[in-house]
C-alpha cells in the first residue's frame, strides 16, 4: 500500500520540497490582492513513498452569493507524476482539506479544466457547468494539417482562407455599421479611472453569484500572467464620454490546441465582458470587430458564452461551436454557503465567465 500525504506550503515556502518554482509563479501569486498581504497557502505537494509526486498551486480569491462577499479559493496547474497515478493522490489534492490546512475558504472554484479533471472534480462532488465554446478561424492551416500534407495542403489552405477573408470582410462591414458611433479604449492596469468603470459595470449585472471581478482583480490579471506570453488586455466600449460596456481578451500559442490534433496555432479569447442593460449588443459587435480588425497574426478567435442572445449571434455569424468552456465549485460541508446550495446549483443564477478561477492568468 503506497504511503501519501499533502503538504501545504505558504508563499514564503515554494520550493522547499524540492518542487520547481519559476519567479513568474511567484510574482503572480505575490501580487494577488484577495490575499491581503498575508502570507498564505500557495501550493499543495503530493508525497508518495517519501518522493514529491505533484502539486497544485493554490490562491485565494473572493465570490457573491446572493449580496454577501465570501472567501474562496482555486487553483492552478494541477500536476501528478506519471509513475503516481494510479496512487489516487489526484483526487485527494484537488479537494478540501479536512483539518483546514488549505485556508478553511467556504467555496472551492476552478475554471478550464480538461475533460479528465471535469469527471475528477465531478466524482469529488464539485458542480459543474459548461457552456459553448465558439470558435472562428482566421486561417485554415492547422485544421487543413491534420487531413492534407504538401501541395495539396498549399492549394486547399489558400482557397480556404480566400472564403475566410471574405466572410471576414462582410462581417466587418456590418459590425463597423453597428458601432458606427462607438469608440474603444485600452485600458491599462494604471489606469484608476478605467478600472472603475469597467468594475462598474461588472457591479451592474446583478446575477445572485458570480466570482468578484473587481477593481483589484483587474488590476491583477491585466500585470500578472503564468503564461510566457503577455497579460489580458481590456478595453471600454463608448459612446462618446459614456460607457456602454468593456471587454478582456487574452493572446497564446497553444503547441497543440484540441484533441482533434490542431498544432501550433496563436489563439485570441475574449476571457470577460459585460455591457449596461441595453448596450449589450452594441459590445458583442464591439467585441467581433476587433476580433477581426485586430487578430490578423491569430489562427482563430475564441468566445465562449452562456448568454442565449451572444449565442444566436455567434451561430447567425457563422462562428463554430468547438466543445465547452466550463467552471466548477464545491461548497465546504458546514460553511454558511450550504443554505444556498440549490440556488447556486443552477446556471441561471450564475454570472458565468471563462475568465473563472485561474483562466484569466493562465
Amino acid at each position: 500500500m503506497l504511503d501519501y500525504e499533502i503538504r501545504y506550503r505558504r508563499l514564503s515556502e515554494l520550493g522547499i520540497d524540492g518542487d520547481l518554482v519559476s519567479s513568474r509563479l511567484r510574482d503572480v501569486l505575490a501580487k494577488n490582492p484577495f490575499r491581503g498581504g498575508k502570507d498564505v497557502m500557495a501550493r499543495k505537494v503530493a508525497i508518495v513513498d517519501g518522493k514529491v509526486a505533484g502539486h497544485e498551486d493554490i490562491f485565494p480569491l473572493q465570490a457573491f452569493v446572493f449580496g454577501t462577499k465570501y472567501e474562496a479559493g482555486s487553483g492552478s496547474s494541477t500536476t501528478i507524476e506519471p509513475w503516481a497515478r494510479k496512487s489516487g493522490i489526484g483526487l485527494v489534492i484537488s479537494d478540501f482539506d479536512g483539518e483546514g490546512r488549505d485556508g478553511c475558504n467556504p467555496l472551492s472554484t476552478a475554471g478550464a479544466l480538461s475533460q479528465v479533471a471535469i469527471k475528477v472534480h465531478r466524482f469529488m462532488g464539485y458542480t459543474v457547468f459548461e457552456f459553448p465554446r465558439f470558435i472562428f478561424p482566421l486561417k485554415s492551416r492547422s485544421v487543413m494539417e491534420s487531413k492534407l500534407k504538401g501541395v495539396l495542403l498549399c492549394i486547399a489552405s489558400r482557397l480556404v482562407d480566400c472564403g475566410i477573408s471574405l466572410c471576414s470582410f462582410v462581417v466587418g462591414c456590418i459590425s463597423r455599421y453597428k458601432i458606427r458611433d462607438c469608440t474603444m479604449q485600452m485600458i491599462s492596469c494604471s489606469d484608476e479611472n478605467g478600472l472603475v468603470e469597467i468594475a462598474d459595470v461588472i457591479r451592474a449585472e446583478r446575477n445572485p453569484c458570480c466570482e468578484v471581478h473587481d477593481e483589484k482583480w483587474l488590476r491583477w490579471v491585466l500585470s500578472s500572467t503564468f503564461s510566457e506570453q503577455q497579460p489580458c488586455i481590456a478595453f471600454l466600449v463608448k459612446r462618446g464620454s459614456d460607457v456602454l460596456g468593456f471587454f478582456l481578451v487574452k493572446r497564446r500559442f497553444h503547441e497543440h490546441a484540441s484533441s482533434r490534433g490542431f498544432k501550433n496555432v496563436w489563439l485570441t479569447s475574449v476571457v470577460e465582458w459585460g455591457a449596461y442593460k441595453g448596450f449589450e449588443k452594441k459590445v458583442y459587435w464591439a467585441i467581433v470587430k476587433y476580433l477581426l480588425d485586430r487578430s490578423r497574426g491569430d489562427d482563430a478567435v475564441e468566445f465562449a458564452a452562456n448568454e442565449e442572445s451572444l449565442i444566436s449571434l455567434l451561430r447567425h455569424l457563422l462562428w463554430r461551436q468547438v466543445g465547452n468552456a466550463n467552471f466548477c465549485f464545491k461548497i465546504r460541508e458546514g460553511s454558511a454557503l450550504e443554505q444556498y446550495a440549490a440556488e447556486m446549483s443552477s446556471i441561471d443564477n450564475w454570472r458565468v465567465r471563462p475568465a473563472y478561477g485561474d483562466y484569466a492568468l493562465s
